[in-house]
């Protein structure tokens, strides 16, 4: 059998050819895996937008139940905040009737230090509150037990300071001043700015 040889020309045509085919394969078989995650991709972000348009309708619910929660809660911790007039009427005598349950003889008057806070930016804001002093003679027991009766009111109270003086260094007589000097802070509703 004779074998043929090509021309050098035809032989260098056929291996461009062979190396052309070789990278349009590999390209077609690149764009193929390419075009399969794409049309994957756009399955799962069908899904994903089917189920957010349920998702948003529950959101948009369960922010609306919460918010009408929220409103209920503001409201009700609006209304421990009492007005000046009702500090007079129903917090002072609560206070006095504490005492007289624990056999205190309480002293209660307001304290007239300016009590002033400070904003975010720095500036000094009043609070919407009536400073007291409570003073009473008493052991640390009558004093926690004054502290927890007052802990039950359904008021904003703050405690500012409490100054005792232990009994173990104190005779009691008519002349002997209160061991226990408390200074709270009660928290008013503004009525100027409430809405209504």
């Amino acid at each position: 059998m004779v074998q043929v040889q090509l021309p050098s020309n035809v032989n260098r045509i056929l291996k461009i050819c062979l190396i052309l085919a070789g990278i349009g394969t590999f390209a077609v078989i690149a764009l193929g895996v390419a075009l399969i995650r794409v049309r994957t991709e756009n399955k799962l972000t069908t899904r994903f937008l089917e189920v957010a348009k349920d998702t948003q309708v529950n959101f948009e619910d369960s922010l609306l139940v919460y918010t009408e929660k929220t409103r209920d809660v503001i409201g009700y911790l609006h209304e421990l905040r009492p007005t000046r007039d009702e500090v007079i009427t129903d917090f002072i005598p609560q206070v006095e009737t504490i005492g007289q349950d624990l056999g205190l003889d309480i002293q209660l008057e307001t304290y007239k230090s300016p009590l002033e806070v400070t904003n975010k930016k720095g500036k000094e804001v009043t609070e919407n509150s009536i400073a007291y002093k409570i003073d009473f003679f008493g052991s640390a027991s009558d004093l926690n037990s004054f502290m927890s009766s007052m802990e039950s009111l359904s008021y904003f109270i703050k405690i500012e300071s409490v100054d005792f003086e232990d009994l173990n260094y104190i005779e009691k007589d008519q002349n002997t001043p209160q061991n226990i000097n408390l200074i709270i802070k009660l928290y008013i509703r503004d009525d100027t700015t409430e809405e209504s």
